[in-house]
Parts: C-alpha cells; structure tokens; sequence
C-alpha cells in the first residue's frame, strides 16, 4: 500500500511526493524486520539517500521515530548483527540532519529519536561482545545531544571558538549551508543544482570535521573522548543506559579497557520504576507548592486566583486543616516511595559497584543516559524503613545500654550496620559526557576570590554564605544579593569557588531557557535571576568550585532528553570543575546544614577529592538521625560557628513556631529525603 501511495503520488506530481517515499522507506525497514530479505533494507538505504540528496531533511526527520522504532523491533528478534547494520545507517542519517538540517524547531522531532537510537545501538553491539563500541554510541550521542538540544535552542555552542582562519572556516560553512537550503526550498529548483549545493556543503562539513571539539558533531561516534576523560580525571567513566530490554552499566577505566556489566534487574523494570517516581514527583511538589500557600491567611482565595493544579484535590474541602489532610496523602506517598526506592537501588546497582570496587578504585564518574538521569541513585545505600524504626524505638526506650552487652540484640532490632550498597561503597559524581569533562582548561591564573549569592527571603542565608566563604578562604564574600545579573557573572568569571543559596528551576523548554536558572531578591518587577541561557554563554575555566542549594538545581525537564540544560552541566560546559546541587524541592534547613558540613571537611581537606568528601557528609547526616529542623527557625541553626550537635538540633526543634508542619519538616536526617538530594557533577 506504502509503495502504491508513492507511485500515484509520482504519477500526479503531488507535491507530498517526499512524504510518501518516506513513509515506503520505513515501511520497507519494517518488512525488513519481519523478515530477512536484504534487499528491503537496501531499497529503504536508496530511498533515505536520494530525499537526502533531494534535500527533502525535514521529511526525513519526522520519519526518524518511526524508523528507530522499527529497527528496535530485529534487537528484539536478537537480530543483533542486522541491527546493528540498520543503525549505522539511522546514525550516518542522523549526522546528516545535524550538520544540515536549519535551526529551526522541526529538529525537536528528531533530537528524542537519536538518544533513543544510541541506546539500542549500544544493547546490540554489547550482545555481540563489543563493550567499545558501545560506549563509542552512548558518548557520541550524548555529545551530539548536546549540540542539538543548544542548537534548537539557538545557543551556538562553538561562539568562544576564536581565529580569523576559523571564522572564515565557519563563515563559509553557513553561507553553504544556507545556499543549499535555499535551493531546495526553491520552487524551480533543479536536481542538478541542488546537487552541487549539497556538494559544497558537504566540502565545507569534511573542513569542519578536522578542528577539535567539532568533529563530535559531524563525525562517526569513537570512545575516544571517554578514554581521554577517564585518563584525565583518574577514575572510571560508568555509562548508565536502559532500554526495554536490558540494563547496562558500561566502565570505562583510566587505562582504558572497556567493559561492562548487566544491572541487577531488567531494562522494563527500570524504567517503569523511574516513571513510577517522576509520577509520584509530580503530585509531590504540586502538593507542597499548596500547602506553602495555605499557610497565608488567604491561601484559599491565593490558590484559586492562580488556578492551581492542587485545586482538583482539595477545591470542596471545607477548611484549610482538611486541605492539608488531603494533601498529605500526596506527599507522603512519594516520601515513602524515596525509602523504597533506595533498596531498590542498592539492589540494582550491587554488580556496579562490586566490579569497580574490585578493579580498585574508589570512586567513579557516571553518565546517565536518556531518562535515567533523572532517576537518583545517590539515595543507593539506606537502612531499610523497618530498621530505622526500630532503631528510633530503641533510642526512646533508652536501651542502648542493653544493646551494647547483648550484641545479639542489636541484630533483633535491626541496629546493626546496613549492607554496604552503593554509597557506602563509592563515591560517585555525574558527567552528561565525557567531551564536557575535557573542556576543562584552567588558565595559569589562580583567583582566590570566594563568592557568594543568596536570596534575601531564606532566613539566616546571608550569615550561612558569609561564614562557609569566611571559613573555606581569607576572602569573605560581600553583601550582594541586590547586585543585576551581569554584575553576578562579571564576579564568577574572576572568582574561584561560587556558593549559591536560593532558588532554581529546571528548563521546561526553549522558552525556559530565559525563565530558568537562578533566582535572588523577588522584587516589583520580578526575579533578579541568572538564567540558563546567560549562563550558557559564558567560559569560567578559573572556577573550580560551584555549589547550588537550590530546589531541583539537579533536576531535568523529562519531557526532552534535557539532561545536557540543567544547571549543573551548564556550568560543567562552562568549564567549572566541581558542580552540586539538588535533585528535588528541598527543605532549606537541611540542604544548607549539608554545605555548612561540606565546606568544613573541604577546609580541613583542602586537596582531597570532592565528590568522596561529598560522600562522607551524606553518609554521616544519614547516620546521625538528627531530628526534624522546622524551616522557620530563623538563624539558629546556622550562625554556630562548627557544625550543629544532635542535642542543639533537637532543641531547635523543639522551639519552632510553625503551626502546621508539611511531611517534609516531621523527617529526621536520616531520611533519604533530607540527606540523598545532593549531586556531584563534574568530580
């Protein structure tokens, strides 16, 4: 039917000739996939290679979903080998509408489809034995990614690239890409003119492709990049990836042998169980945006007049406690979700960590591709809930004592020690991939400054900056939380080590780009805020230090493959060494106990690792269960000059003023929730 529709579209010079030939070439690779008939895919390969030549990319592209799908379907005949073929084919199809296809939101069809098209790549060449080649699929596509993502963004990626000789070099691949554009959207065109026009642009593509730091772009994927940043940084590179029908960890050491090893659980498991947690999210943070605007005297009335979403939950109650009630069954669930999900993890990742920690090494550099970027596997490694109740249980009855002289109590009550999981193994920091870990070049240079930012409206934040920027260096921060954007970063191209405390967003879009990033000082006119693409544009290679407290800082946007736009590998791309930040809405008090205490050890080690002193501070908020912090605490838990003993925490407690205390604020620290949000990027 595929080839009728094409042929009377032929026949009748349907100017939706394209179209249809591109729906024949996918059906024919369909066909190809139900059979083993070579000569359907070779007529599939002809039909893709003249719309290209045609110039017809935009048909094309909106037949990449389809075609990666359908190519999925011989990985799940484990047709491995053919697989294999078809996506080489997809991937060369995919560079071509990198290097050619306009800048326009068209691309958006097709950027979703390649991430996709790696990681199936990827499982089939692993099945065949070829751990290398694998890695060389993942690290291109991510890096790919990244341009693409930024390119429909209309960030140009390359714009600190300097030298006359290479601008002319750029200049001249624009002007042909564009006179080979235009040709093919002119209406009298000839194939032959198109032709040449394809031609040039692909002369000016091989010049572009010899410079370093394009060639990703336009090149066949390597693992070159992941061997260099593996080398460079002196630990492994783990290359995270899911797809329907297995999961993979794949290591990349510093001495380059690649291998890898099966997660401990199956490709669908894991991705069901991560959109089980973003569904939770969702209701979660919806839920406790409407609790903090019912605590106003008109929250009801505040929360109708923005319409908001928690309206459809608690629109009919009748009073603002029987709100709360309903919205706490929303956000509890996904607080207990955290707890189960953390021994699901530990569990899942138990072959990853056993083979780095055997290959000697004790911390690693994870690349989560596609979606599992947003799944948290720093909360790997946790107590489980029935342990820490009982633990809990026993601390009330004061039985300590008992359980000291009977050890075999201690393990009737759950007391002992967890299995060591992955946290408690390894330090771990993320990298969106490893071309963004090579761009780090520090000058010869060395600022000291420190700088800090915070914004106004979080009590005891400006004493918490000064005293972490007043003990970590000489140099104390100023007050500058009224300071305008471009101030802000004319201070972190001269600084070298940044503490944020405020607020953050993730991207939601092209247009999030302008209204995402960090925001200060809530005013008339609005945020005073750095966004995404301010930040994007910048080079800071002398900082080597910037910490986020910040809800969600860590969190991308899962309606694109958004991880190369969230804050942290914005500032990785950058050129920033260490990045942290949150992954969910958190409670202040916590997150900034947690840079307090991270800042000290830094200060007592200044050359060690940051991503393992990182690790120790998580492990040891989680270990001292310190109780529940309410947020309105004012500046006593922050202007102690040493890190807060459990004792004046619980007093703290006690003196809280807030009436009615959302789920989050009842939590001790030893709940994932208050100590696991916090991500290393960069290492």
């Amino acid at each position: 039917m595929a080839e009728l529709a094409a042929k009377s579209a032929e026949l009748a010079t349907d100017p939706e000739l394209p179209f249809y030939v591109a729906e024949l070439a996918s059906t024919l690779m369909k066909a190809f996939g139900a059979s083993d008939d070579p000569v359907l895919r070779d007529r599939a390969f002809a039909i893709l290679d003249r719309l290209i030549e045609g110039g017809h990319l935009d048909v094309v592209a909106n037949q990449m979903a389809v075609m990666v799908e359908d190519a999925g379907k011989l990985v799940e005949r484990k047709r491995f080998a053919e697989a294999t073929a078809l996506f080489a084919k997809l991937g060369e199809v995919a560079r071509i509408l990198r290097r050619a296809l306009p800048r326009r939101e068209d691309k958006e069809q097709w950027i979703g489809a390649t991430e996709k098209l790696a990681r199936l790549a990827a499982h089939a060449e692993q099945m065949q034995g070829h751990a290398d080649k694998a890695v060389s699929w993942l690290e291109g596509e991510q890096a790919s990614l990244q341009g693409d993502i930024l390119r429909l963004f209309e960030i140009d990626l390359d714009a600190h690239l300097s030298g006359a000789e290479l601008q002319d070099l750029r200049k001249r691949y624009d002007d042909a890409r564009t006179r080979w554009t235009s040709t093919v959207q002119a209406k009298n065109g000839d194939a032959a003119t198109v032709k040449a026009a394809w031609a040039d642009l692909e002369r000016s593509v091989a010049e572009l492709e010899k410079i370093p730091g394009l060639e990703r772009h336009f090149s066949p994927p390597d693992a070159s990049a992941a061997r260099a940043a593996a080398q460079a940084t002196g630990k492994p590179l783990v290359y995270l990836s899911v797809t329907s029908f297995s999961g993979w960890a794949f290591i990349v050491p510093p001495d380059g042998t690649i291998t890898a090893e099966r997660l401990a659980a199956p490709g669908w498991e894991i991705e069901n169980r991560l959109q089980a947690h973003l569904n939770l999210y969702g209701d979660f943070s919806t839920a406790l945006q409407a609790w903090e605007t019912l605590e106003a005297a008109d929250g009801f009335n505040e929360l109708r007049r923005a319409n908001h979403v928690a309206l459809a939950w608690i629109g009919e109650a009748e009073s603002a406690d029987v709100a709360r009630a309903i919205l706490e069954t929303k956000i509890t669930p996904y607080l207990d979700d955290l707890e189960q999900l953390s021994d699901w993890l530990a569990g899942m990742t138990a072959p990853l960590a056993d083979a780095v920690s055997k290959a000697g090494f004790a911390s690693m550099l994870m690349v989560p591709c596609g979606p599992l970027v947003l799944l948290p596997l720093q909360v790997a490694g946790y107590r489980s809930p029935l342990q820490r109740r009982l633990r809990r249980l026993m601390t009330a009855l004061r039985l300590g004592k008992a359980v000291n002289r009977w050890p075999w109590l201690a393990a009737r009550c759950g007391l002992t020690k967890p299995t060591d999981a992955l946290l408690d193994k390894l330090s771990i920091a993320f990298s969106p991939n490893a071309s963004v870990l090579l761009r780090r070049n520090r000058t010869k240079s060395a600022p000291t400054e420190a700088y800090g930012l915070w914004d106004n409206s979080i009590a005891g934040a400006e004493a918490a900056v000064l005293e972490i920027s007043g003990r970590h260096s000489p140099f104390v921060a100023e007050a500058n939380n009224h300071q305008v954007p471009e101030e802000v970063l004319r201070r972190l191209r001269s600084c070298r080590r940044f503490e944020y405390i405020g607020h953050g967003t993730a991207v939601g879009g092209p247009d999030g780009l302008d209204r995402s990033g960090l925001g200060w000082e809530a005013s008339h006119v609005g945020w005073r805020r750095l966004s995404i693409r301010s930040l994007l544009t910048q080079r800071l290679p002398d900082l080597e230090y910037a910490g986020l407290t910040c809800c969600d800082g860590a969190r991308a946007n899962h309606d694109l493959p958004a991880e190369v736009v969230m804050l942290p590998s914005v500032f990785l791309h950058a050129g920033v060494e260490t990045v942290t930040a949150h992954s969910w809405t958190v409670l202040s008090t916590h997150a900034i106990e947690l840079t307090r205490r991270f800042h000290q050890r830094w200060a007592a080690n200044p050359d060690a690792d940051r991503a393992e002193l990182q690790r120790q501070v998580q492990i040891d908020y989680r270990n001292a269960n310190i109780p529940a912090i309410p947020e309105n605490t004012g500046t006593h838990a922050l202007e102690i000059g040493v890190v807060t003993e459990e004792e004046a925490m619980a007093e703290i407690s006690k003196k809280g003023s807030c009436k009615h205390r959302d789920p989050t604020q009842r939590l001790s620290s030893s709940h994932p929730y208050c100590w696991a949000s916090v991500q290393c990027w960069g290492g």
